[in-house]
């Protein structure tokens, strides 16, 4: 039963609409000495070509950031983390790379700040940004919970959890929801501005 607080952002659950889940990775590069840490379960986006921590609501995603990978510039071996540390740099033989779920139809499993009504599910909320765990590696990101909209937010409400011991009347639900705001698929379900894009 999720009653307490766990936040863990968002993790892979299936494809929408029954298609074959291989909770497939795309790499995409990561600018050196990156300004925040990125944590796995991050939303990202793409800013200038490279992975970027999403940092408001209106951002438009990119996929799921799972871990990272460098070339270390002490030790000059590669190194595989579960979070890309702030200000890290890399060695000059390749840029450091992330991977991240970017299939618009994956969809995820994410705790929510607050309770959520059965007459929220299927509606869309944002995300609350909270800060990730240097220890395990794993993102701070919620769903914001309260009141859904049909107006364009980060997330898309599909259904509670299927976890066992999961309730209605939880304080803190998991809920399975799909990128409403994607850069893949911003066209279908929500109003984006291609302004948002960038």
């Amino acid at each position: 039963m999720a009653t307490s607080k766990n936040f863990r952002g968002l993790q892979p659950s299936r494809m929408r609409g029954g298609a074959y889940n291989t909770s497939g990775m795309n790499e995409y590069g990561v600018k050196a000495a990156h300004a925040t840490a990125i944590f796995q379960g991050d939303l990202v986006k793409i800013v200038s070509g490279k992975v970027h921590k999403v940092s408001a609501a209106t951002d438009i995603v990119a996929g799921v950031f799972m871990g990272a990978n460098w070339t270390d510039p002490n030790t000059k071996q590669p190194t595989f983390n579960n979070y890309f540390p702030a200000g890290q740099v890399h060695h000059g033989q390749g840029e450091a790379k992330a991977l991240v779920i970017d299939d618009p139809n994956a969809t995820f499993e994410i705790q929510a700040g607050a309770s959520v009504a059965d007459t929220q599910l299927h509606l869309n909320m944002d995300v609350s940004l909270g800060a990730g765990s240097t220890i395990t590696g794993m993102s701070g990101f919620s769903l914001k919970g309260g009141s859904g909209s049909v107006q364009a937010k980060t997330l898309r409400l599909l259904r509670r959890s299927t976890l066992p011991g999961e309730a209605a009347t939880d304080a803190f639900p998991n809920i399975e929801v799909k990128i409403n705001q994607h850069r893949d698929h911003y066209g279908l379900g929500s109003t984006v501005s291609i302004a948002n894009l960038a």
